[in-house]
């Protein structure tokens, strides 16, 4: 059987798009196999816009998550292994998944957002919530 994180990412990804919203992903730098710009990860980790304007020649297969896109002005290849991705979610509202010790979590929107009460002034917006997908 073929492993189902390909078609999570898939599926997260075109609701994604459905939403007009621009998607992004946070990898795991330390794994084998990753290909990104030498300086572009910070903390162990790399967040990058994977959305149709960011990113030429994109591919998702059952391994891997690879595209081209300039970094500084200069054209790169980024290749991200499947089991290197912690997040993948949209910019705009923090909703989408977070992979930890192989299980998903859905991110959904603060509810800093949610709450009319609570002005967004002065203070700092909280991340997203996580909500246990079984």
């Amino acid at each position: 059987m073929h492993p189902a994180i390909p078609y999570v990412f898939r599926a997260i990804l075109a609701w994604i798009s459905d939403e007009n919203q621009t998607p992004y992903i946070v990898a795991v730098t330390d794994k084998t196999g990753i290909q990104i710009p030498p300086g572009a990860a910070k903390e162990n980790y790399i967040t990058l816009n994977i959305g149709s304007n960011a990113v030429r020649d994109f591919e998702l297969n059952d391994e891997f998550l690879a595209f081209n896109a300039r970094f500084s002005g200069v054209a790169q290849q980024v290749v991200i292994p499947l089991d290197a991705i912690h997040m993948v979610y949209a910019l705009e509202t923090q909703a989408g998944v977070m992979i930890k010790d192989g299980r998903l979590f859905e991110l959904t929107p603060s509810s800093l957002a949610k709450d009319p009460t609570k002005s967004p002034e002065g203070k700092k917006k909280s991340g997203p919530n996580l909500k246990l997908v079984e």
